[in-house]
């Protein structure tokens, strides 16, 4: 996959979450968020998913723009690491 296309794919995930936080319907805010996504702000710090979709859900919180502007993005891979089997006391 080129830098292009990611950029692009990442591009349109952006825009769909957007578009899910403005249109401040809790389902469709879920929809683009993990289990344990966090959003971290300089006034409330870690604000979990369960908060954040309860303020949407209460009114307490509510958008009606969102945007943001990718400068960059940088492709990272995560090697996991092959289990070893343990030693039996018969292999001593």
């Amino acid at each position: 996959m080129t830098d292009e296309v990611l950029f692009r794919e990442l591009e349109a995930v952006e825009e769909a979450f957007n578009r899910a936080v403005v249109s401040n319907d809790v389902a469709e805010i879920s929809a683009c968020i993990s289990e344990d996504w966090v959003l971290v702000t300089p006034e409330a710090g870690p604000v979990s998913r369960e908060r954040f979709l309860q303020a949407v859900e209460q009114g307490i919180l509510s958008h009606d723009s969102m945007s943001k502007e990718l400068g960059s993005a940088t492709v990272l891979t995560v090697k996991r690491a092959e289990a070893v089997p343990s030693a039996s006391a018969s292999d001593a």
